[in-house]
């Protein structure tokens, strides 16, 4: 599962710069927050999944931030869904334990 998170946290929109595939402004515009919201839930998967490793739960005040960051995650941005946040909000609760 780390490896599959590892790459969200550095998420960032990166595109080919190529002539004739250039993407439009609006676009970035539009799948930014997107990307910012994959990278912060990322981040808190992989944290998660220390505090699992470490067999350490986890702090009530981080569990809630976290839980209500990705909360705001599951809002639609640009008609698109991040498919990780529910099992991510599972790994956070699991950490409470």
């Amino acid at each position: 599962m780390r490896i599959e998170l590892t790459p969200g946290c550095s998420n960032v929109i990166r595109f080919p710069v190529e002539e004739r595939a250039k993407p439009s402004l609006d676009l970035l515009r539009d799948i930014a927050p997107l990307s910012a919201d994959l990278s912060a839930v990322a981040s808190a998967g992989l944290q998660a999944l220390d505090y699992l490793d470490k067999s350490r739960p986890s702090p009530e005040a981080w569990r809630a931030q976290q839980l209500a960051l990705t909360e705001q995650a599951k809002t639609p941005k640009a008609e698109l869904l991040l498919m990780i946040v529910a099992p991510v909000q599972q790994l956070i609760a699991c950490t409470a334990e």
